[in-house]
């Protein structure tokens, strides 16, 4: 019973980093539909579908979802999707050579990812690789 509850758990920490993406797109949905101040732009709209795909995924295959989830900040990161209203980009310049534009809080969306998942990714893949560890007689 109550390695159930811990699963249950671990399914619902895994999925908060999406949660979290989801409300601030609610958020700026709502001022671009209601306040009228701002326009989308490409980007805005491209993480719009990126993000209801994904969400219809984790109905269907949670696992894959999680690692998509990953792929999207990612993606949301490097300045090709925007989960906020306004887009900010910074840049390192390093011997002449620039890095691409780097959304500052869609990085740190990234972060809380990377922290909240890396145990549960790193079994993901171990599992994949090895296969799953029997505990106590259980598969």
């Amino acid at each position: 019973m109550n390695l159930d509850i811990f699963k249950m758990f671990s399914k619902y920490k895994s999925a908060g980093p999406f949660l979290l993406v989801c409300g601030i797109m609610l958020y700026t949905w709502g001022e671009f539909l209601f306040a009228g101040n701002y326009l989308p732009r490409w980007q805005h709209w491209l993480a719009l579908v990126l993000v209801a795909g994904n969400g219809v995924l984790y109905f269907l295959r949670y696992r894959t979802a999680v690692w998509v989830t990953g792929i999207i900040l990612l993606l949301a990161t490097v300045n090709l999707l925007s989960f906020f209203i306004v887009i900010s980009a910074w840049w390192i310049t390093i011997g002449g050579v620039s890095t691409p534009d780097i959304q500052p809080w869609s990085l740190l969306l990234l972060v809380i990812y990377g922290v909240v998942n890396f145990s549960t990714l790193t079994n993901w893949y171990l599992d994949r690789k090895y296969g799953p560890v029997e505990k106590n007689g259980e598969s």
